[in-house]
């Protein structure tokens, strides 16, 4: 760098100041939640269920207004638009700040399945950013990059890939079927024969809590899934 700059003093803050950068501040992602007419995700409105990774930097989401979170100070905003909860639900990650391929960034949010099938077996295919282009249980319906440049010139939108999920409903395990036994009465004058009326009944019982227990394990299926944007 000495010999570079012929023995004059040289500062990188000038050579920072010279960086030209496609995606500078202005820019904007626009993603709008999947939703068909078969299955609705849920973008969940909550500070806790966002976070923004610059580089190896994570920030957690600070709520400043209403459906509105900022990252890093400021820096990056993601300003949630509900429309009716299904077509047309979306958010919009503005950057106010430029972005360099050595610090790329990904933001984290949460989105939940409102209408999981209840019928067993396996719904969708997962494909964590969309380069197998699998169909159906889209995450997102589209999301797009609008690029300003360094010059406040305006690039071309740039589409991304569609990430895909899947799920799977388990059957309720079938009850074994089985012969009741009747317990034998107990006979008082017999305290030998007691001991096998007092198994039957024991068996029973637990049997009966056995299968309490499948029937309630079965019943509730909650569906959350997350996914990640770069």
């Amino acid at each position: 760098m000495n010999f570079l700059a012929n023995g004059e003093t040289y500062s990188f803050d000038s050579i920072k100041n010279d960086i030209y950068y496609l995606v500078d501040a202005g820019s904007t992602v626009t993603d709008y939640i999947g939703y068909t007419e078969d299955y609705n995700f849920d973008f969940i409105n909550d500070a806790e269920a966002l976070s923004l990774k610059v580089g190896d930097q994570t920030y957690q989401a600070v709520e400043t207004a209403e459906n509105t979170y900022s990252f890093a100070e400021g820096n990056y905003v993601v300003a949630y638009e509900p429309g009716d909860m299904a077509n047309g639900e979306m958010f919009t990650l503005t950057t106010n700040v430029p972005i360099s391929q050595f610090e790329p960034v990904q933001l984290t949010y949460t989105l939940k399945l409102t209408n999981p099938k209840t019928e067993p077996g396996t719904y969708g295919q997962y494909d964590a950013n969309g380069s197998l282009g699998y169909e159906g249980l889209y995450t997102n319906n589209s999301a797009i990059l609008y690029p300003v440049d360094t010059n406040g010139q305006k690039g071309e939108p740039e589409e991304f890939q569609k990430p895909t999920v899947s799920y799977t409903v388990e059957a309720e395990p079938e009850k074994p079927t089985t012969d009741e036994e009747t317990p034998t009465k107990p006979d008082k004058k017999d305290p030998e024969k007691n001991k096998g009326a007092d198994t039957a009944a024991q068996t029973n019982i637990g049997l009966m809590l056995s299968l309490a227990s499948m029937a309630v394990t079965g019943a509730f299926i909650l569906v959350i899934l997350n996914k990640k944007r770069a």
